[in-house]
């Protein structure tokens, strides 16, 4: 008789990396032994992952109708009170909550994400329960903050994580700092604390970036992916563009993505005089043939849990400067592969001109050493890891 499992995220439709690791996961799990449904708790609907047939997608929890206007003005507001509404149940009566939205019974639930997917998991022993840790956990340490209100916030997401956590037999780590983190900020779970990196398809990536794209760019270009919002910071690409600007440089920096920072970050592009360096290309199905004609891909988020974007970077060799977030240190071999840097506008600009001028074949050896190095970052181990722990 086949398991039935549930994976719990956070979205599958919000165009992320978190999304695109779910999707090789169940598009390649043993289909003969396991029965495969995922719960989606925010429907972003700006991508819609391809997920094969025999995997069922549950009613998604909630949808953000304000991500493209979906509606009127008072549909908007009556929907942003339900979001609040359900935020509230799952974290004060999540079982409540779950009886409301889960009506079937499964053998073995996934939390996907940490917080509202993980509260949602069921307290039933005879289920076997997982936890995803996509990212590293500073953020949760309220002893750190400062202003008092954001450490009340901070206290209450810390308090009931650490309840959730109780609940299962795993916990899964996808970075060394991602791990270390869970460990300094959460108490009891050492013992069930373990480390699955994430897997990719590397000739699925390879396919895609053979896209025609009519490539349009003579000068070198600096890609940037993902969200346009705060974590992603990509303000800070923008400044370092100046600089590299007044270095006398030809270059284009391409930032692919929407969000709430889009009208903010085009101000920004227009008061530098920077509209015929940095263009905001919008969201794209299909980033890989921009990544794979790139110069050097740019990361300049705060928290990251494993930068999904870098290692499918690297699988087109193309090298990388990150700042310093969770699993950039390991995919950068030692600086064989890509840069780290601080939230620093001049070490960053320097970094890119460095990589962009390509001087001695600089920038092509650290090409050759990503497709090298991510190689061990292969899909059909991180199915091995999980097809174990799922048949515990």
């Amino acid at each position: 008789m086949k398991k039935k499992v549930l994976f719990i995220i956070w979205t599958l439709t919000g165009g992320g990396g978190s999304e695109r690791i779910l999707a090789n996961i169940v598009n390649n799990l043993d289909i003969e032994k396991y029965e495969i449904s995922i719960l989606e708790y925010m429907h972003m609907g700006l991508r819609n992952e391809s997920i094969r047939e025999e995997v069922k997608i549950l009613k998604p929890v909630l949808k953000d109708l304000s991500i493209h206007n979906n509606g009127s003005s008072m549909r908007v507001m009556i929907n942003k009170v339900h979001i609040c509404t359900v935020k509230f149940m799952a974290y004060v009566f999540p079982a409540l909550l779950r009886k409301c939205l889960i009506k079937d019974h499964y053998d073995v639930e996934i939390a996907f994400n940490h917080l509202f997917p993980s509260f949602l998991i069921s307290k039933n022993d005879r289920v076997k329960k997982f936890l995803w840790y996509h990212g590293s956990v500073e953020n949760l340490d309220y002893t750190q903050e400062s202003n008092f209100v954001k450490r009340i916030k901070t206290w209450k997401d810390f308090y009931f994580q650490n309840k959730a956590n109780k609940k299962f037999n795993r916990i899964i780590a996808i970075s060394n700092r991602t791990y270390d983190s869970v460990v300094d900020i959460f108490e009891d779970t050492n013992e069930k604390l373990i480390k699955i990196y994430n897997g990719f398809n590397f000739k699925d990536i390879l396919y895609k970036s053979m896209e025609p794209l009519g490539w349009p760019y003579k000068d070198p270009v600096i890609i940037g992916v993902g969200r346009l919002d705060a974590n992603k910071n990509f303000s800070l690409l923008i400044d370092a563009a100046k600089i590299i600007k007044d270095s006398g440089k030809n270059f284009k920096v391409i930032i692919l993505g929407e969000g709430e920072e889009m009208t903010s970050l085009q101000s920004q592009i227009n008061n530098l005089g920077l509209e015929d360096y940095v263009i905001l290309n919008g969201y794209s199905s299909n980033p890989f043939p921009y990544i794979k004609n790139a110069k050097v891909l740019c990361v300049t988020s705060k928290l990251e849990g494993f930068p999904t974007v870098i290692a499918e970077g690297m699988a087109l060799g193309c090298p990388f400067i990150s700042t310093k977030v969770a699993g950039a240190d390991e995919l950068s071999n030692e600086g064989n592969c890509g840069f780290l840097v601080d939230y620093n506008v001049k070490e960053l600009s320097e970094k890119l001109i460095t990589l962009i001028d390509n001087k001695d074949n600089f920038r092509d050896r650290l090409s050759t050493n990503c497709v090298e190095h991510i190689q061990k970052y292969s899909l059909s181990d991180q199915i091995k890891n999980i097809e174990n722990i799922l048949d515990m």
